[in-house]
């Protein structure tokens, strides 16, 4: 019974899988993205003879914007449309080690959308401002103390659809009773 339940199970996976491949990894919803010392020339023509040809040749010249009905994954669909927080939200991840005297922090909140550049660069100024030497504020603070409180403090932006602002403590002793985020 055991077989025929993995058998029945990884079928399935595998026709789910096959099925979201041939549905979102197709040209129309491909960004290329290229950098370094390229030859222009010979990369527009190998996407010329090669590339373009194969996707004649599967039937996937439907455009940039896809075929009709096709709407590109957390861009077009629902879940691009988050609503905003109403409550804060606190989650403990339990980590699989078996040294469970250090713990991380992280408290991230979420910006703006993606193409609010200016609001975004902003955040993304404050964070490298609050963060990014001995002398910024968090860090000559929290760090560069004779008893740190944050042993690895950094500040990233995360510019999804929605950008995130996320502030990291790692090397967090829990046993020192300051563990917490309160």
């Amino acid at each position: 019974m055991r077989v025929i339940l993995g058998h029945t199970f990884f079928t399935h996976f595998h026709r789910a899988v096959r099925k979201y491949h041939s549905e979102y990894y197709v040209p129309h919803n491909l960004s290329l993205i290229v950098s370094g010392k390229v030859d222009t020339r010979a990369l527009l023509d190998a996407l010329q003879t090669h590339v373009e040809p194969s996707a004649i040749a599967h039937g996937q010249t439907h455009g940039p914007r896809g075929p009709p009905g096709f709407a590109r994954p957390f861009v077009g669909t629902p879940s691009a449309n988050r609503p905003p927080h109403t409550e804060t939200v606190k989650h403990t991840t339990e980590f699989p080690e078996r040294d469970e005297s250090m713990g991380e922090v992280y408290i991230s909140f979420r910006g703006s959308k993606c193409g609010d550049f200016i609001t975004n660069g902003a955040l993304d100024i404050i964070g490298s401002y609050l963060t990014s030497t001995a002398t910024s504020p968090l860090n000559r603070d929290l760090v560069e103390i004779p008893s740190p409180l944050w042993y690895v403090r950094k500040a990233h932006v995360q510019d999804y659809l929605i950008l995130i602002e996320t502030l990291q403590r790692t090397n967090l002793d829990v046993r020192d009773g300051q563990g917490s985020c309160e």
